[in-house]
């Protein structure tokens, strides 16, 4: 609209000089003293979308200027497209880019323009050109930026981690199915954490569960870092990416304790609340963790942890 307000204008303007000076044609450059055409657009094409090579629509209005309009030109990052499969002009398939205006049209057009957009994740420009009788254009512009929509999560299940100073048999757990086992035997070595037992210099029984998880079979345990990621939760990690971009901004353990039983010391997390974020990694595969409970059952090493997992 504002092109157009312009060109009233000018028109306007060159009319009053006619009446005082003959408004005498310039003819220094192309198209003399002419008016140039106006291309406007006037729908909302999409400034991102997820697919490559996906189509999109974009509806201009062409008035002329002085010149009837000659051609439509579809530039892509101010170069002209030669892929005509990929144009389509006004319902007609791109037989040539710039292509031509015929008819009527020459007067003036509100076009749709169907472009397939480009097969990378990245922006680019895509321009429109009219261009008239007398070599004057004009041109709009948008950008379109082809977001990579990321991997989706694979499985989102939910595991019992008991406390591992109970019977055998329990205290590790696999993440890939939820599966829990002991970290020493009923099959540990498909489990990627494990918990830490007792601290058996604690005040009671009743208190002695450290509540504290560690890493297994070469498995690596971060604390999800919330200032590192923005909006970030388990409910809305629905992306692979998203879980190992928590894991590759994750705070690493630094404290270490030794197991009730053993000798050598194991990573371990801080005590942990409900609601802890943790993240995994273990080979190719990001897991991400929710403490959704821990349950103290005092006095007989039947604690646990309701874990939500995800990868």
């Amino acid at each position: 609209m504002k092109k157009f307000t312009l060109f009233l204008l000018a028109t306007a303007l060159c009319s009053t000089l006619l009446l005082t000076t003959g408004c005498e044609e310039d003819t220094t450059g192309p198209g003399g003293g002419d008016l140039p055409p106006i291309v406007t657009i006037i729908n909302n094409p999409p400034d991102t979308i997820n697919e490559l090579g996906g189509e999109i629509t974009v509806t201009i209005e062409a008035i002329k200027g002085t010149q009837p309009l000659k051609t439509v030109t579809v530039l892509e990052d101010n170069v002209k497209i030669n892929d005509l499969s990929r144009l389509t002009f006004n319902n007609q398939a791109g037989s040539a880019n710039p292509f031509l205006v015929t008819g009527t049209d020459v007067d003036g057009f509100t076009w749709d323009i169907k472009i397939i957009a480009h097969d990378a994740f990245d922006t680019r420009t895509y321009t429109i050109r009219v261009e008239d009788e007398a070599g004057l254009t004009d041109e709009a512009s948008f950008d379109l930026t082809i977001a990579d929509p990321g991997t989706p999560v694979e499985k989102e299940i939910v595991g019992i981690l008991m406390n591992q100073s109970g019977p055998a048999g329990q205290g590790a757990l696999d993440l890939d199915d939820g599966v829990q086992t002991g970290a020493f035997s009923g099959n540990p070595d498909i489990a990627e954490i494990r918990d830490l037992g007792i601290d058996i210099n604690a005040p009671s029984n009743a208190e002695n569960w450290r509540q504290q998880i560690g890493p297994m079979n070469d498995a690596v345990v971060r604390i999800v870092d919330l200032s590192a990621m923005e909006n970030f939760s388990f409910d809305n990690a629905t992306k692979k990416e998203q879980i190992e971009a928590a894991f590759d901004t994750g705070v690493e353990l630094t404290d270490e304790v030794v197991p009730f039983g053993e000798t050598d010391p194991v990573k371990a997390t801080p005590k942990l609340q409900e609601g802890d974020l943790l993240v995994v990694r273990r080979g190719t595969r990001t897991y991400l963790l929710r403490i959704d409970a821990i349950n103290v059952t005092p006095n007989d090493n039947m604690d646990s942890y309701t874990i939500s997992i995800k990868y």
